[in-house]
């Protein structure tokens, strides 16, 4: 999933950049180690420093002044981004250099018609394939809401030019949904054809008994973790020569005109870093006490940016 997290985080004066307490792999955090290394217990003044420092966070922040588009030309008062512009709002660790593109260029007589996700053809024999510098699969649920979402998804953000060229979007489902939510996904895989749907079990199936840590309560949260593993196995055998493979949630709202200029920067660089990730980092501790049962353990300090994790560290 590619998301861009700001950090807004100040250094304690006059103290010592310091890491917090890091375990061993497998045990919890010692509370009297973590009070120890900060008493005042405002852990991100105490730690942000030195985190920041060890794993570098990358975002893209709006010009003071300048009001985002929110509703595209109708918003007259809103403020454009020219295309080359999109990387000058880029802050963070240095990015490659530009370097020409290897896609050729698109004619003005290419197909209409997008990538079908259910296609049989060998990708890389369907036109358009060799424009496509990223895939994306949208994990999505076989019921009413999810096939809310997905129309929601297909009236939005699948309306960008950049879809169905330079990006081929696919929404996940499962074969293993039982009846009639099956049919009913499969039929309208047939209609839109951005549909994948994988050999895979949603996970929600495969709770089955209530999680010690809510003293046996409630079953473990259910996310849809073997089909996007499906999804990425699927990803590397039929997409081998995309550049890039990327999962959003289906309540996301991706940016592809920060996201692809982005992601064409470092293309450049693959034959350098053949194993580069972009993403957002979830700043959470795993409390391995608390995996008996359910597929999901527990967490602690659960944030989507730094700030938000030693805030609710």
């Amino acid at each position: 999933m590619f998301a861009y997290m700001c950090v807004h985080g100040l250094s304690e004066p006059n103290r010592q950049a310091q890491m917090p307490p890091q375990p061993p792999i497998g045990q919890n955090a010692s509370a009297a180690e973590l009070q120890a290394a900060c008493p005042s217990r405002r852990y991100e003044r105490c730690f942000v420093p030195a985190l920041r420092e060890r794993y570098p966070v990358s975002s893209f922040r709006w010009p003071k002044g300048r009001r985002a588009c929110m509703h595209g030309a109708q918003d007259k008062a809103c403020s454009q981004l020219a295309s080359g512009e999109v990387l000058d709002l880029y802050r963070g660790p240095p990015i490659p250099q530009p370097c020409e593109d290897p896609a050729p260029t698109r004619s003005a007589d290419a197909p209409a018609e997008r990538l079908r996700c259910d296609s049989q053809v060998p990708f890389e024999a369907s036109p358009g394939a060799s424009r496509v510098l990223l895939v994306v699969g949208v994990p999505s649920s076989p019921v009413a809401r999810g096939r809310q979402r997905r129309d929601a998804i297909r009236a939005s953000w699948l309306t960008d030019p950049l879809v169905g060229d330079r990006v081929h979007v696919c929404f996940l489902l499962s074969a293993k949904t039982p009846q009639p939510e099956l049919d009913a996904i499969t039929a309208e895989s047939k209609t839109f054809g951005d549909m994948l749907i994988l050999d895979a079990p949603e996970t929600p199936q495969l709770i089955t008994e209530n999680t010690r840590y809510s003293n046996f309560t409630k079953r473990g949260r259910g996310m849809p973790t073997f089909k996007q593993y499906a999804f990425f196995q699927h990803a590397a055998h039929r997409y081998s020569t995309v550049p890039f493979v990327a999962k959003y949630d289906d309540d996301s709202l991706p940016n592809f005109r920060l996201i692809v200029p982005l992601l064409q920067r470092y293309r450049c660089a693959l034959a350098d870093m053949p194993r580069l990730f972009l993403g957002a980092i979830n700043w959470a501790g795993l409390v391995p006490r608390a995996l008996d049962t359910g597929v999901r353990a527990d967490r602690c300090a659960f944030g989507w940016g730094l700030h938000a994790s030693l805030s609710n560290f």
